[in-house]
């Protein structure tokens, strides 16, 4: 390589953050995610972590 020659450089990324699905999709996908994670959102908290998350709070 002479020295006029530039070295060879990755593209540059795309910066372009739009949304990449419809509306429809973006819908359905949040309804089959709220199906998949009530179950669990919904489950008690184990009593331990419960005091702990207590603690945590009252140091704040």
């Amino acid at each position: 390589m002479s020295n006029s020659e530039s070295p060879l450089r990755a593209p540059e990324p795309s910066l372009d953050l739009s949304p990449k699905l419809d509306e429809g999709t973006r819908a359905r996908l949040g309804e089959q995610l709220k199906r998949l994670y009530d179950p669990i959102i919904e489950e008690q908290l184990d009593p331990h972590l419960v005091e702990l998350l207590q603690l945590l709070d009252a140091e704040r």
